[in-house]
């Protein structure tokens, strides 16, 4: 890894790349506890949506109990007798739906306890006493008005009534808490699409950023070299290159500074050789140096003919 930590470009890179990870880790870290908090609220939404489906069908059963039994006693019809039958055990059947979808609301489940208790309540108080009465007119012991006054007359009429109320109302409150729990469910998919977007938006900034800052420590050193090689074009061998560092351009930097150095020796040896003075030796910087060589044989060419 020692490249890493001596190369300035690649470690300006694996920064930027790790700031792009916090950046996607952050994003990812909202983005799940809102889909989160959308999901929990879809949930209690479908739930108290499936709640208030159910006493809606339970209600309805009711209404046919209540109406099904007051329409065989009026007219004695035995449709009117069989729709109440037919109600009153679903009725039977749905109760312990109901008991299912309120599991764990102790509130909801004491509503429904009650109302299976009312509907008992319309069997024994109403149904069975006016039954009994319209038997006993059938046998010559009564009136119609008899059975009537019998069954509107019952506590289990009354019961049955305040019955629908209580569904009434429970249909109300679990409409709220599904319209509660809808708000909920698009206040958190509007924070998801904020939160997207908001991430999204920093994610080009930082993008951009990253862009800037590189383009600016690389124009920097760049613009340096270029100047520097300007100025040794013109021969000037005093330019200075500040350029440190063991990566691209910290040895491309040593290079130019080798190559003044190279030129400043040779402008050296070439004023020393004005002077007069043939005892200068310019080092070759390396055995294809041809320009120190060739100055060399020169110099040693002069000596020989002074």
């Amino acid at each position: 890894m020692n490249w890493f930590r001596n190369s300035r470009i690649k470690t300006k890179l694996l920064a930027a790349f790790a700031s792009v990870i916090v950046i996607v880790l952050i994003e990812s870290a909202v983005t799940f506890r809102a889909v989160s908090t959308a999901e929990h609220t879809r949930e209690q939404m479908l739930s108290a949506q499936h709640r208030n489906d159910k006493f809606r069908d339970f209600q309805t059963s009711l209404h046919q109990i209540e109406i099904g039994f007051t329409s065989f006693v009026l007219t004695g019809a035995p449709d009117a007798y069989q729709l109440y039958q037919d109600s009153a055990k679903r009725v039977d059947e749905e109760l312990p739906d109901l008991k299912q979808s309120a599991a764990g609301d102790p509130q909801l489940l004491a509503a429904i306890a009650e109302l299976e208790q009312d509907k008992r309540s319309f069997v024994e108080q109403a149904v069975a006493p006016t039954l009994k009465s319209r038997e006993r007119m059938s046998q010559g012991d009564g009136t119609y008005e008899t059975v009537v006054a019998t069954l509107l007359g019952s506590q289990g009429f009354a019961v049955i009534q305040s019955a629908n109320h209580t569904v009434n109302q429970l249909i109300e409150q679990l409409g709220r808490e599904r319209d509660r729990a809808a708000a909920a469910n698009a206040s958190a998919s509007a924070s998801i699409q904020q939160t997207m977007i908001a991430s999204t938006l920093a994610a080009i900034a930082i993008a951009f950023g990253i862009a800037f800052w590189l383009a600016d420590f690389l124009s920097g050193s760049l613009r340096q070299l270029l100047e520097a090689s300007r100025a040794l074009s013109e021969g000037d061998t005093t330019v200075k290159i500040d350029i440190e560092g063991k990566d691209e351009l910290g040895k491309l930097a040593a290079n130019f500074r080798a190559l003044v150095d190279y030129n400043r020796r040779i402008g050296l040896a070439a004023e020393a050789l004005e002077r007069g003075d043939l005892n200068v030796a310019i080092v070759p910087a390396s055995e294809r140096d041809r320009t120190a060589k060739e100055l060399n044989k020169a110099m040693e060419s002069i000596r020989e003919v002074m």
